[in-house]
């Protein structure tokens, strides 16, 4: 299992056969924690990696990722 946070009070949990818990946000940063995520599940020598996701670019804005910015999500294996 994978244990993602991002902002204050956002956590999801991923679990190797594909089921979820919880939401970070939903639209691509959500799919690119779910991706981060599930190559970390497979990296034997990885126990925790920081992403950032860039939420200023076009593609965000047409997901409807008004908020914008940069996040940094931790990932972590439980």
């Amino acid at each position: 299992m994978i244990s993602g946070s991002a902002e204050c009070g956002k956590k999801d949990a991923d679990f190797a056969d594909g089921r979820m818990t919880g939401t970070i946000g939903g639209g691509c940063l959500e799919a690119k924690v779910i991706t981060e995520a599930r190559a970390l599940m497979i990296q034997p020598e990885k126990n925790a990696i920081l992403i950032k996701v860039d939420l200023t670019t076009e593609e965000a804005e047409e997901e409807g990722m008004v908020c914008g910015g940069i996040l940094e999500v931790f990932l972590e294996k439980m």
